[in-house]
């Protein structure tokens, strides 16, 4: 059980963006995370190498994100979910004037 005010919150410094852990912290294969993303802001990641395979779906609540990963991106508006592996590079932005808001599930499953 994770109570919602004991769900963790971390704030990018950079971008202002704020993440939310909605999963309780035990153990578990998957985890969900809400994201306040400000508007017009970007963040990127790289990706190393992992001993387990991630999977990521992101499902926009409100707003519009611009999504990469690797060579390819999508523009997201509310209700849409992409679906990707992470092992390539990926970035994330705001292209609008109005914050947006998203819930991130990852899945981690053995090679």
């Amino acid at each position: 059980m994770a109570r919602a005010g004991d769900q963790p919150v971390w704030t990018d410094p950079a971008s202002g963006y704020v993440r939310r852990n909605l999963s309780p912290g035990i153990y578990s294969p998957i985890q969900l995370v809400e994201v306040s993303f400000p508007a017009g802001q970007r963040v990127a990641y790289e990706t190393s190498a992992r001993d387990v395979d991630v999977y990521q779906q992101v499902w926009i609540i409100e707003g519009t994100m611009e999504v990469g990963v690797g060579g390819s991106s999508w523009t997201l508006n509310a209700g849409d979910c992409l679906a990707m592996r992470l092992d390539q590079p990926i970035a994330y932005h705001n292209p609008t004037g109005k914050p947006a808001r998203y819930l991130v599930s990852l899945v981690s499953q053995a090679h």
